[in-house]
């Protein structure tokens, strides 16, 4: 990662802090998703509202970083990340003693507050020390970052069910987060140049400003609808899993692994894509490649017996055409706005997060675990998302 230190070592945060962040923020989304029916066996109550802790986390997570990032732009980085940590490993440690459905739902509502900060701070900082093509690269390594945790957080959760129960999962993520803070207090410098001062009327005109912008509303919308088509995968897939093809919670944390190491191999493609063709380039090759994963996978629900290579193989090529999309947008939406950097970042991933939580509130209220729903909702998410960047995004983007 030499190419990506900055000029200027002067307030230089170093760049695993950065991917720490990004794995605190996912991982409590992703390590209890094995434990979802012994949860709600334990808790008396039923999976669907167990599967809403996912919506309430998601919801949380979602508004807290459009107050995360003017907070950032206006008294830094540092200060705001460790309240904001602070609080996450409080709400880890009440959700290992919750005794009742309705108090996990109250502390993982703190939780997804918390840990919005995590993901709208550490894309600001990236921001913040990389331009150009070097925040491509950098925004790819967060994007790598963010598909391992999915891809080994239920592989751990798994096993941490079938052999000392769900409540682990919870101190698992107490643990990880006091590391985090403790990294945090001794090696995170303030990385913002030029605080702003404190304005109501400027925090909106900014968010007016992005979202006129074609730039930024064309790009958000394929990372957005990635992230909720993955989080409605890995909510409703468990079950399907478990209570359909019955397998075992440490087996379907593997499974949900053997799809989402695609995204990360798709990140990688991504990566060493980026010296040869333009950023618009790859993300339409990649959205063509997952208009007609879900359209294979519409065909295989309707058409074939469940079985657990009809879920994960259209999942396959999802993920990878994801790991070409995801980062390589999520640049291109940041690019043009430098010195709101904060506030693009917790716009944009305000809105990626909320239409996780709605795919996962959809999902939860569906009567019955099926696959025809899951695979109407990716289709009909990458067919827009292929609307947005042909018919949306002007052709002409600054840094290509």
């Amino acid at each position: 990662m030499n190419e990506l230190l900055p000029t200027s070592q002067k307030s230089y945060c170093p760049f695993f802090l950065i991917l720490y962040l990004v794995v605190l923020g996912q991982v409590g989304f992703d390590i209890y998703l094995p434990s979802l029916p012994a949860m709600a066996a334990d808790l008396n109550t039923t999976i669907s509202l167990v599967q809403f802790s996912l919506s309430v986390y998601l919801v949380s997570m979602a508004f807290s970083q459009l107050f995360y990032g003017p907070l950032s732009d206006t008294y830094g980085r540092r200060n705001i990340i460790l309240y904001a940590v602070s609080l996450y490993l409080l709400s880890s440690f009440a959700c290992t003693v919750a005794s009742t459905v309705q108090y996990l739902l109250i502390f993982r509502f703190i939780q997804g507050f918390s840990a919005g900060a995590c993901v709208v701070i550490a894309r600001a900082i990236t921001r913040d020390q990389y331009h150009g093509k070097n925040l491509a690269k950098a925004t790819v390594f967060l994007s790598i970052a963010w598909a391992i945790v999915p891809m080994l957080a239920p592989v751990a959760g798994g096993f941490i069910q079938q052999y000392i129960g769900w409540r682990y999962n919870f101190l698992l993520l107490l643990a990880i987060s006091i590391v985090c803070f403790t990294l945090l207090f001794f090696f995170l410098p303030e990385t913002l140049k030029q605080k702003k001062t404190p304005s109501v009327k400027h925090i909106f005109s900014s968010y007016k400003q992005l979202l006129s912008s074609r730039f930024f509303v064309g790009n958000l919308l394929p990372p957005a609808l990635l992230y909720s088509s993955s989080v409605a995968y890995v909510s409703v897939a468990p079950i399907l899993f478990q209570s359909r093809l019955h397998v075992t919670a440490s087996h379907s944390g593997l499974l949900l692994m053997t799809t989402t190491i695609f995204y990360l191999i798709g990140s990688i493609v991504n990566r060493f894509s980026l010296n040869k063709f333009s950023m618009r380039s790859i993300i339409l090759a990649g959205i063509l490649l997952a208009v007609l994963s879900a359209t294979s996978l519409i065909v295989l629900a309707f058409f074939a017996n469940l079985t657990i290579a009809v879920i994960i193989i259209p999942f396959i090529f999802y993920y990878f055409s994801a790991g070409l999309i995801f980062a390589t947008c999520v640049t291109k939406a940041l690019i043009p706005f430098p010195s709101i950097a904060g506030t693009a970042s917790a716009l944009l991933g305000c809105l990626q997060v909320l239409m996780g939580a709605i795919s996962t509130a959809i999902m939860s209220h569906l009567p019955d675990a099926s696959l025809r729903p899951l695979a109407f909702y990716v289709l009909m998410a990458m067919v827009i998302s292929l609307i947005s960047i042909l018919c949306i995004t002007p052709t002409d983007n600054p840094h290509r």
